[in-house]
């Protein structure tokens, strides 16, 4: 009767020790997709910052050019010293 008992109780543990094992690699793959979810989102955020830098240097570029035509009219040492100014 006493190792009835005993048998019980060790089933009972055991089967706590499975359902704690679970818990604990369910929460490791889901902390994993977290993660994963942080990379990606940081990787797109830089990507779009990127893409916003370039898109500002090709708009320089393109106002600078303008403003180079522009002050052309001027003389040709404006010319020479607004070329230099411009350049990244």
């Amino acid at each position: 009767m006493r190792q009835c008992q005993q048998e019980r109780r060790i089933a009972t543990q055991l089967m706590a020790i499975r359902k704690e094992k679970e818990t604990i690699r369910d929460n490791l793959i889901y902390r994993q997709k977290q993660y994963e979810e942080q990379r990606i989102k940081e990787l797109n955020e830089a990507l779009d910052k990127e893409r916003v830098s370039t898109v500002s240097n090709k708009q320089y570029r393109i106002e600078g050019s303008f403003h180079w035509v522009k002050f052309s009219l001027s003389g040709l040492e404006s010319i020479f010293l607004w070329s230099f100014s411009c350049m990244p």
